[in-house]
């Protein structure tokens, strides 16, 4: 798979790609950079995008709920969310794309402690099939 991402460099490339996101042409992730949205269209492109930079980890949070709904929240801006496979039990993880994430159970009960917006995220997993 070739993706392309947009990493700008200067003030007027960064003004640049806000514009982008704010039409809703491209997705800011953390780590990564601006990507086109046509690039993060399945769950399973997605896994393999946030893999690029966190190669070997299983996603959690944030960086699942963008995997199973293709939903990203501010704080995947910020960071992607990924820790040791090793640290989950094994019951609690999927394979999506070759990648392992959290189930989408899993993903609901570590999004709704202590948010605001958890009732939101929890109506994404449903729909995703919670």
């Amino acid at each position: 798979m070739t993706l392309h991402i947009y990493q700008p460099q200067s003030l007027a490339e960064h003004h640049e790609a806000r514009t982008l996101a704010g039409a809703g042409l491209m997705i800011d992730i953390g780590d990564i950079g601006y990507v086109g949205v046509d690039l993060c269209k399945t769950p399973e492109s997605r896994a393999q995008l946030l893999a690029m930079r966190k190669p070997g980890k299983a996603f959690v949070r944030e960086s699942a709920l963008f995997i199973h709904t293709g939903w990203h929240t501010p704080q995947l801006q910020e960071q992607v969310d990924a820790v040791p496979a090793s640290s989950i039990p094994g019951t609690d993880l999927t394979e999506v794309g070759g990648k392992f994430v959290t189930t989408l159970e899993r993903t609901a009960i570590d999004l709704m402690a202590n948010r605001e917006d958890s009732v939101e995220l929890l109506c994404l997993l449903v729909r995703a099939g919670t």
